[in-house]
C-alpha cells in the first residue's frame, strides 16, 4: 500500500511550484483533484505537444490526477470548492495572499470548513512584507538571489535554462506538507505549510552568500566555469565529442592537472595534504580566467 494511500489533496495550482507539489504527494498514493478554471489553466498550453494544445509542463505536473473545473468566483462553483474541501486532507495553491483571501482559500476560510485541514501554499516572497501581493516565476529566485550574475559573465547574468527555482519550490513545499501530516497524526490539528520562490532561491545559494558576507570576496561571473575547484569547466576538444563536461573536486598538484589525460597517475596517498590544498585553491584561481594548462589534457 502506497504510503499516502486514502489521502485527498486538492490541487488549486497553476504553472509548477504548486502542482509538481501535488503530484509528488501523488506519486506517495495520495488522490489528487486538480482544480482549474473551465477553460483549463493557462499552465496547459505551454510549449504545445498535441493538436489540441497541452504542453510538455501540464504533462509533467498534471500527471496521475483527476481533474475538475469550475468557475471559483462564481457562487455555484465555490459550493463545490466547500464541498470538496469538506472532503480534503490537503489543499495545494500558489497564489498571492490577496488572491487567496478573494477566492476564500485562505487557511482561515479553509480551516472553518475542515478544521484538521493541511493548507500548502507557494508564492514568490510569502504572506508578509512589502512585495507579499506580488506575483513571481523561477528566473526572479534566480536574479534576487544572486545566481545569475554567478552563472553569468561580468555585464551579462544568465538564467539557468531548468527552472530549478520552481521544482525546489516544489518539493520543499511536499517535504512540509508530508511533516504537517505527521503532526495531524499526532495532535489533530491542521496547519498552514509555506514556501516561497525566493526563500528556496537563497536556500540553493546560501553558500556563496555567506562566503560574500564573511569574506567580501566580490566574486564575478565565469559562466560554466567553477571558481573554487579546477578544472570544473565545459572544454573544446580535438576529437569526438566536440566538448567535454570536466567537473573536478580535488586539490591535486597542477604538474599533474596539466598532464595529458591518457598519462596522468592518481597523486601518491603519502602528499601532504596542506600542499594539495594550497595548489587546488591556486588552481581554480588560474582556470577561472584562462584555459591554459588544459588544452594539452583534452587534446
Amino acid at each position: 500500500m502506497s504510503v499516502l494511500h486514502g489521502i485527498r489533496v486538492l490541487d488549486f495550482g497553476r504553472y509548477v511550484a504548486g502542482p509538481y507539489c501535488a503530484t509528488l504527494l501523488g506519486y506517495l498514493g495520495a488522490e489528487v483533484i486538480r482544480v482549474e478554471r473551465r477553460d483549463g489553466g493557462e499552465d496547459r498550453y505551454i510549449a504545445p505537444l498535441f493538436d489540441g494544445g497541452e504542453g510538455g509542463v501540464f504533462f509533467q505536473t498534471a500527471c496521475n490526477k483527476k481533474s475538475v473545473t469550475l468557475d471559483p468566483a462564481s457562487p455555484s462553483g465555490r459550493e463545490i470548492v466547500r464541498r470538496l474541501v469538506a472532503t480534503a486532507d490537503i489543499v495545494v495553491v500558489n497564489l498571492p495572499p490577496s488572491a487567496l483571501t478573494s477566492l476564500g482559500l485562505d487557511y482561515e476560510s479553509l480551516r472553518a470548513i475542515k478544521p484538521d485541514l493541511i493548507l500548502a501554499t507557494q508564492t514568490a516572497f510569502g504572506d508578509s512584507g512589502p512585495y507579499r501581493d506580488r506575483g513571481g516565476f523561477d528566473g526572479i529566485g534566480q536574479a534576487l538571489s544572486g545566481a545569475m550574475a554567478m552563472t553569468g559573465t561580468p555585464g551579462h547574468p544568465v538564467k539557468a535554462a531548468a527552472p530549478y527555482v520552481d521544482f525546489s519550490t516544489a518539493v520543499l513545499s511536499a517535504f512540509g506538507t508530508l511533516a504537517a501530516l505527521i503532526h495531524r497524526m499526532r495532535t489533530g490539528e491542521g496547519q498552514h505549510v509555506q514556501a516561497t520562490l525566493q526563500g528556496t532561491a537563497l536556500s540553493v545559494f546560501a553558500s556563496h552568500l555567506i562566503e560574500q558576507s564573511v569574506t567580501q570576496r566580490n566574486r564575478v561571473g565565469t559562466g560554466n566555469r567553477v571558481q573554487t575547484s579546477a578544472p570544473s569547466d565545459v572544454f573544446a576538444t580535438a576529437f569526438t565529442p566536440p566538448s567535454v563536461a570536466c567537473a573536478v573536486v580535488t586539490n591535486l598538484p597542477s604538474a599533474e592537472i596539466k598532464k595529458p589525460l591518457s598519462v596522468r597517475n592518481k597523486l601518491p596517498l603519502e602528499s601532504k595534504v596542506d600542499t594539495q590544498i594550497t595548489e587546488g585553491r591556486t588552481l581554480a584561481s588560474t582556470f577561472a580566467n584562462s584555459d591554459d594548462g588544459v588544452k594539452t589534457g583534452v587534446a
